[in-house]
Formats: C-alpha cells, sequence, structure tokens
C-alpha cells in the first residue's frame, strides 16, 4: 500500500498521462498462431536462438506453461464445471486470453477508449500472464481429482493420440508442410532459420510425448492403486519441473 501514493505521483508525470496512440498500445499483440505454443514450445521460434521470425511479439519469450497443467486445467473445465471456483478462473483465462490479443478483437478497443488509465498500457501479450495464472490453479483442481482419475486417464489418452498422430503426418509431410508455412507466415526468412526451426519442433513434439505419456502412466498407476497419492502428487510435480526447465 506504501507504493500507491508515489506510483500515482509517478504516473502524473509520466509520457503516457495523456495516453497512447492506439498503434502504440497495441503493439507487440499475441498473435493467434502463437496459441499452438501451449501444446507445442517455440512453434512460433525461438527468440534467444534467434528463429524467432514469425512472431507478432518479442515481449514474452514463451507462452508455454508445461503439457501436464494445461491437461489438468481442461479436465477440471471438463469435469468441474458447476464449481463456482472453476467457472471463476475460466472466466480469468476467457478474459484475458481476449485482451492478450490486443487489436485482433473490439474489446480491446472499448477498454482504450471507455476505461480509465487503459490507454496508458502497452504490449498487450502481458495481460498473458492472467491466463497461465487461471491455468495453474485450474491445474490444481484437475490434479486433485483423484475420484475421477479414470475419466481423466481417457482424457489424457484422447489427447496423446491426437498429437502422437499430428507428429507423424508433421514428421512425414516436412518437404510440403515447411515451405507452405514459410510461403505465408515468414517468407523473407533464411532456409538455415527454418530448417533450425523445424529441427527443433520435431524434439519438441517428441518431449512432449513422452512428458503426456509418463503423466498417463502415473494416472493409470493411481487408478489401479498401485501408487499413493503423495507419490502420485510428487511424480507429477517432478514432470512440471522437468517440462519447464528443459
Amino acid at each position: 500500500l506504501f507504493q500507491i501514493l508515489p506510483f500515482l505521483e509517478m504516473v502524473l508525470h509520466s509520457t503516457r498521462t495523456s495516453g497512447l496512440k492506439f498503434s502504440q498500445a497495441t503493439s507487440l499483440s499475441l498473435g493467434p498462431h502463437e496459441l499452438l505454443n501451449l501444446v507445442l514450445p517455440y512453434w512460433s521460434g525461438n527468440f534467444i536462438e534467434k528463429s524467432h521470425f514469425w512472431f507478432r511479439q518479442s515481449w514474452l519469450e514463451s507462452i508455454y506453461c508445461g503439457i501436464l497443467p494445461l491437461l489438468f486445467a481442461f479436465s477440471a473445465i471438463i469435469f468441474g464445471r458447476r464449481k463456482r471456483m472453476v467457472l471463476f478462473f475460466t472466466g480469468i483465462i476467457f478474459i484475458f486470453l481476449l485482451l492478450s490479443l490486443g487489436n485482433l478483437l473490439p474489446l480491446y478497443q472499448i477498454l482504450y477508449q471507455y476505461l480509465p488509465g487503459f490507454s496508458m498500457i502497452r504490449y498487450p501479450v502481458k495481460f498473458f500472464s492472467f491466463v497461465v495464472l487461471g491455468i495453474s490453479v485450474l491445474a490444481g483442481f484437475g490434479s486433485d481429482r483423484s475420484d475421477l482419475s479414470d475419466k481423466i486417464l481417457k482424457l489424457f489418452s484422447g489427447f496423446i493420440l491426437i498429437y502422437a498422430g499430428s507428429f507423424l503426418v508433421f514428421f512425414f509431410n516436412q518437404q510440403r508442410i515447411i515451405p507452405f508455412l514459410k510461403g505465408i507466415y515468414f517468407p523473407d526468412a533464411l532456409d538455415t532459420n527454418v530448417s533450425a526451426w523445424a529441427d527443433s519442433l520435431s524434439g519438441n513434439f517428441m518431449l512432449v510425448c513422452l512428458i503426456t505419456l509418463a503423466g498417463i502412466l502415473l494416472i493409470f498407476l493411481l487408478f489401479k492403486e498401485k501408487i499413493s497419492t503423495r507419490i502420485f502428487n510428487l511424480g507429477i510435480i517432478s514432470l512440471v519441473l522437468i517440462d519447464l526447465f528443459i
């Protein structure tokens, strides 16, 4: 609380007091194609490794928050819709995801024009931090439903089948898919960068598959009462840490 008055004083002396132009306020909005980074790390390139050639923004390095938290959050939404907390954080995810898209949707322009102070904010992609907050909380709700482990197991299994199938389609059709994407999204990119990007995608595909399969194994063992809830929790937390650390 002791920071509020100094902060307000700073705002009054800021160049943003009169508001930013809409083009400035919406610079570095999250691109729709970047949402694939949620299930495939660095789908749209790696800024640090200089393969960051088809982003709309460069403020946020990656929106990937781990495949297991995402799946557990999804299971909480599907199997726990009647809980007020689940609905609340689902709403948080939805609203701030729309805000992070910036000028792609009219919502941002409405808030820019009518919400006091909103015109002073730049980089809509920063709103994605609230999306990650919502996913994190819902992941906790989803992973805590040991009574639904059979349904969650089916959900995870369905995902891995679709995901692995997508990987095989990509892997065996790279010669057609990569030039197609290059022509649409990054025609001016160097071929060496595109090749490095394609190679990293294959590795990331396999990593996500392995992490998901390990999660499915833990859920299966919990469902069959071969392991305790404590061992299950430690295993899931370890997988999430390994995934994010890599």
